[in-house]
């Protein structure tokens, strides 16, 4: 019954990223929708990324000690019925600052669910949550791909994306109905109070990785929001054709991360036997994080070099399936490290928002002065600051930075 329980927790929670998901990937093939709806031009509705971020920001932090307070389930249900309600009103707001106090309030629901999904699955899979972690936010590209289908089929079927918001809203609310029935699992700060080694909190590793989502996340959404805008402007594609290129990008993203899972596994299998549990599970996490590095530094210099609607193809592809497995792969890096906390996981998230506030909102701005041409050089930059980011966070943690190239997969 308790090896059901939790496998039946983990399923909870990877649906709830998977809404998650739903919501983020609407947004950019939604925007010059939004923008025209509220009379903005849509340089200028970028700005709508940053309060978002806002609020996902707010939400992680408020709601970081709660998880370590109350059950779970009760936070993310609370979440869930937010980001349901603010989505369900996204289509009804008639300017752009009624949109923006909306997009905030969804912002700050994604902030809490996501906290909560991390973090209550850390809890009942401990180190051993390198594999679950890779499938819980597969479920947020499988998502991600899913929404840019869903608003290309109602510009097809010319129904407004406003029905595609309502449809993504009653799936959150369904999610939510399901969580709200499963019990939590017992806090993890509750069962540290009778042990004699608490979580060992590690400032230097918690800015490190907060300073990796960041310029990740970026990265993630700064493509995915704006890729749509750069091919109907620059490449002057109809909107359906850029929504798929858009559910390309995101539809690969979801194939790396399912993909990392099993190479995970095997990873994890070999190096167990060489190096024991514990330095085994490491040694994969940064096998998986060099290979996904590399592979996007590639593919975004593909982009920015080769200027053919071949390469936009086969590069935002590439970019997608090199970047999907990084984010919960640095999450389970940081558990395997210090025992995940409801705060310590928010902080990490608030990284992550910052990211999805700043990289974004400077794209747009770089789009707008200099036209959307400068999208991809604007790409390639993010892509540089993560690397640089993830060379700091190896160097700390003793790893060699030319690791980030090394072939052979192994440390030295």
């Amino acid at each position: 019954m308790g090896e059901a329980l939790k496998y039946t927790r983990t399923a909870a929670y990877c649906l709830s990223l998977l809404g998650l998901g739903l919501m983020d990937a609407s947004f950019g093939p939604t925007l010059p929708w939004l923008a025209q709806r509220t009379s903005t031009e849509v340089g200028a509705a970028g700005v709508l990324f940053t309060v978002r971020s806002c609020g996902y920001v707010a939400g992680s932090l408020v709601t970081g000690r709660l998880y370590d307070r109350i059950p779970g389930h009760r936070v993310m249900g609370m979440a869930l019925c937010g980001l349901a309600t603010s989505l369900a009103l996204v289509p009804s707001a008639p300017t752009l600052l009624i949109l923006a106090a909306v997009l905030f309030a969804s912002g700050a629901a994604a902030g809490a669910l996501d906290v909560g999904a991390n973090t209550l699955l850390a809890w009942i899979h401990g180190e051993r949550v390198g594999p679950f972690m890779n499938a819980l936010h597969l479920f947020f590209g499988i998502g991600a791909l899913i929404a840019p289908v869903i608003v290309a089929q109602t510009f097809k079927l010319q129904l407004g994306a406003e029905w595609a918001y309502w449809a993504i809203a009653a799936t959150e609310a369904g999610f939510m109905l399901m969580l709200i029935a499963l019990p939590s699992p017992v806090l993890r700060v509750r069962q540290q109070k009778s042990k004699t080694s608490p979580s060992h909190w590690s400032w230097p590793l918690i800015v490190l990785v907060s300073a990796c989502l960041m310029a990740y996340v970026g990265l993630e959404v700064g493509f995915g929001g704006w890729i749509f805008t750069y091919a109907t402007q620059k490449r002057s594609w109809p909107s359906e054709l850029a929504a798929y290129l858009t559910a390309v990008f995101w539809g690969a993203f979801t194939l790396g991360r399912l993909a990392s899972i099993p190479a995970m596994a095997y990873l994890s299998k070999r190096n167990d036997q060489r190096l024991g549990s514990s330095a085994g599970a490491r040694r994969t996490l940064r096998q998986v994080l060099r290979t996904a590095l590399t592979g996007a530094t590639v593919s975004t210099a593909m982009l920015l070099i080769w200027n053919s609607e071949a390469m936009l193809w086969i590069g935002s592809a590439a970019l997608g399936a090199f970047i999907g497995p990084i984010f919960p792969t640095l999450i389970s890096l940081a558990e395997q490290r210090m025992k995940l906390s409801g705060s310590m996981t928010s902080l990490f998230l608030v990284g992550a928002g910052f990211g999805a506030m700043l990289f974004p909102w400077l794209i747009g701005l770089a789009m707008r002065w200099f036209g959307p041409g400068a999208m991809l050089p604007a790409i390639s930059t993010n892509a540089a600051i993560l690397v640089i980011t993830y060379l700091a966070l190896t160097r700390w943690l003793g790893q060699p930075p030319q690791e980030l190239i090394r072939p052979d997969g192994y440390d030295a």
